[in-house]
């Protein structure tokens, strides 16, 4: 198995497990555990979960699939940055290794930039460490100018990681982000780069495995279409994939990618029908990301947060909603489409008549289908 080095000398797997989605439903834990356990079985030991996962329940399935090979698994989890306070970081940390039911969490990351001072939560994550809690930190959706915060502070180089969606449909991070990344070890003057953990490397649903083009080059090599898009995403060093599959076919698929050598005729193939971005872009998975899990925190199953309210902002750069329910950095093609870069609530459509009372405007999300790392999804209209 291809391995990435981190900071302090550690080699993890290059291809590792996701686990968006598990813990949800009781009759499919088993299913899940075993899946999980096969992956570890041939070689994908990096697992990756969070709190918020299933409300905890991803961290049980975890935790369940490491009983008994502890030693052979390097266990990714993540905070929510309404946890990431001096005071709530640490709660935060007890609760995750509880359901993880282990006594050290191998890399545990912001999930996402909150309102909580950076400085501060850097310090939360260097007192865990040294407790021997955590044995290191990262952070998650972090773009060019929150990595260049974070590595300005005292102990911010300590950073492990940083998980970022990254695919073929959205190569967005080559244009800053990976560039940055892969001299991030001269600005804090170590030995190697900070990591890329991408997840989403086959996007989500089945509209990029479905794409013609994608489904050409798999047959031509005789793979599936995700064992290309994550051979894909594996192409670049520093860059850990982390796929999520809860049933065993998947996972043998999954680890089967790791063989499969793209050739110049394949990349040509990728490049025409998934362009790389020729201009500097924002990484608008960030602003998002911010949206949608603030919304779904706040959309009662958990205490409203303030976070919510800047959703939309992206560096100063607006976002609009396609047609197709995407979010995108990039002018709308029609005036209907548009999102403005700060606002309190928007519409999909014009004229669909939306009830303003207080009750219609609390926070919430109408008609989308995931619940955490959600940008290519089924998006009506989305207040906060």
């Amino acid at each position: 198995m291809k391995t990435v080095a981190l900071s302090d000398g550690e080699h993890v797997p290059a291809l590792g497990q996701g686990t968006w989605g598990m813990g949800e439903s009781k009759s499919a834990h088993a299913e899940e555990v075993a899946a999980l356990r096969l992956g570890i079985d041939l070689g994908m030991t990096l697992i990756d979960t969070a709190e918020i996962y299933g409300d905890g329940g991803s961290e049980k399935v975890v935790a369940d699939a490491i009983r008994g090979q502890r030693d052979r698994v390097f266990v990714v989890t993540k905070v929510s940055p309404r946890n990431a306070s001096r005071t709530g970081l640490p709660k935060a940390c007890e609760r995750s290794l509880k359901r993880l039911r282990i006594d050290a969490i191998d890399l545990y990351l912001l999930h996402w930039p909150g309102n909580t001072p950076l400085a501060e939560t850097v310090e939360a994550f260097e007192q865990l460490r040294r407790s021997g809690k955590i044995r290191r930190w990262g952070v998650s959706n972090f773009d060019v100018g929150d990595m260049e915060e974070l590595l300005a502070i005292g102990d911010g180089s300590a950073c492990s990681a940083n998980q970022v969606l990254y695919n073929l449909q959205h190569r967005e991070i080559e244009s800053g982000l990976l560039p940055f990344h892969r001299t991030s070890n001269l600005k804090r003057q170590t030995s190697a780069p900070i990591p890329i953990m991408a997840y989403s490397p086959v996007g989500r649903g089945r509209r990029l495995l479905n794409n013609a083009t994608l489904k050409k080059i798999a047959k031509r090599r005789d793979v599936t279409p995700a064992q290309i898009a994550i051979a894909w995403v594996l192409r670049q060093s520093g860059v850990i994939a982390i796929p999520k599959a809860s049933n065993k076919t998947h996972v043998r698929d999954n680890a089967r990618s790791v063989d499969i050598q793209l050739t110049d005729q394949d990349f040509a193939d990728i490049d025409r029908e998934f362009p790389p971005p020729r201009s500097k872009q924002p990484f608008f998975a960030n602003a998002v990301t911010k949206g949608l899990r603030c919304a779904y925190e706040s959309r009662g199953n958990a205490r409203p947060n303030p976070e919510a309210i800047f959703f939309l902002k992206t560096r100063g750069n607006p976002v609009y909603l396609t047609p197709a329910g995407d979010f995108r950095c990039a002018k709308p093609t029609s005036p209907a489409a548009r999102i403005p870069a700060q606002t309190s609530h928007h519409h999909h459509h014009r004229g669909h008549g939306h009830d303003h009372s207080p009750a219609h405007t609390r926070r919430r999300i109408h008609n989308y289908r995931r619940r955490d790392d959600a940008f290519s999804t089924s998006l009506s209209t989305f207040h906060v």
